[in-house]
């Protein structure tokens, strides 16, 4: 898919924008000005100019400049590589602020915290470390983060094993859409115990993962599949079919872990309301691919804050501004970027915000 020429008038318009209000100060237009530099957009690409406004931005304390400042410094775009700087920023994004029991770090910094601690990279090497900050993600909805979590208590690494424990994080990655997670709690039925129930919830999970392009998921599946009846199979495309992201099953519900067997079966949990429908879901991933086509890294961070500017675009209203006028307002925004929630969010506010100024 080529870029569309139609749109190159107004990036540059907000380009010249953002650049006015970066160039006073205003630090979230100079997190903006720094994407569209680092993204050629309105804009010649300059990482290194990007890097400069990230910078400028990640001083005021914008925690999604810190992020932006942190992946260039790991990369090496735009500045020389220093793992060690990318890890003092991502420490700013991820540990943003909170209140009471909310986390208000960036999910996708505190995972790679996790990673750098890990394999040590840009800091001493401590896997008890990593889980802390895998933890803080997983808790965040980082689905990611939630499968390594999964992986360090089914191996014991950085925590004490528990597999109950893994199951429980895995499983919540899996209803995230994570394919690795799929295959592993497809095993965890699998290894459950030669029922039913078990054989159609291991053959869901498994081609939920195989659906996705996972060539091992879809061995041990059709592996599965040798075992089941025709009944069985009809049902375990069923689910496959019906499912759709969302969080799995209360804590209370989880399926029980025995020592010798495994996991017991359950029936499959239901999207709860409110969350993001499929097809949205998959244009969100379908876009943050095209954006971001070799770095699987940036595609979670972009399809994570589309995922949460979808949400808070449900919730915008018309607040003293007549219903008409916000109307054309969203529907303009939603035309000049039909595959961005999150500059749909922030045109609408921006042009609000001018009409309320011109009725003053």
């Amino acid at each position: 898919m080529g870029f569309d020429l139609s749109l190159t008038h107004e990036y540059a318009e907000e380009a010249k924008w953002d650049t006015k209000a970066a160039e006073s100060g205003y630090e979230r237009a100079q997190f903006r000005l720094a994407r569209l530099y680092d993204q050629g957009l309105g804009v010649s690409l300059n990482k290194a100019t990007a890097v400069k406004w990230y910078t400028k931005a990640a001083e005021q304390g914008n925690a999604d400049a810190q992020f932006s400042l942190g992946v260039k410094y790991y990369r090496g775009e735009g500045m020389p590589l220093d793992k060690p700087q990318a890890f003092q920023w991502f420490l700013k994004a991820a540990n943003g602020h909170k209140i009471g029991n909310f986390d208000f770090g960036i999910a996708e910094a505190q995972f790679n915290l996790g990673i750098m601690c890990r394999d040590g990279e840009g800091v001493t090497k401590d896997k008890q470390e990593a889980v802390k900050w895998f933890l803080r993600a997983a808790q965040n909805g980082d689905a990611s983060a939630q499968h390594e979590l999964g992986r360090a208590y089914e191996t014991g690494v950085g925590v004490l094993q528990d597999k109950q424990e893994a199951f429980k994080w895995y499983q919540k990655a899996a209803y995230r859409g994570d394919n690795m997670a799929e295959r592993k709690v497809g095993r965890f039925y699998e290894e459950a115990g030669n029922s039913p129930q078990n054989r159609i919830a291991a053959h869901k999970w498994l081609s939920l993962a195989a659906a996705q392009g996972d060539e091992i998921a879809a061995k041990e599946r059709d592996s599965v599949a040798v075992r089941m009846s025709a009944q069985e199979l009809a049902e375990a495309s069923r689910q496959a079919k019906a499912f759709s992201v969302g969080e799995p099953p209360s804590t209370n519900g989880l399926p029980v872990i025995s020592v010798a067997r495994g996991v017991t079966t359950r029936p499959p949990l239901q999207s709860p309301s409110g969350e993001v429908p499929v097809t949205v879901l998959n244009g969100i991933k379908q876009a943050a691919s095209r954006e971001w086509p070799t770095d699987y890294q940036m595609q979670a961070y972009k399809i994570k804050k589309e995922i949460a500017a979808y949400k808070e675009l449900q919730q915008l209203s018309a607040s003293n501004v007549p219903t008409d006028v916000f109307q054309r307002i969203k529907t303009a925004a939603v035309d000049e970027w039909p595959e961005d929630y999150e500059m749909q969010v922030y045109k609408i506010r921006q042009q609000v915000k001018a009409y309320q100024d011109l009725q003053r």
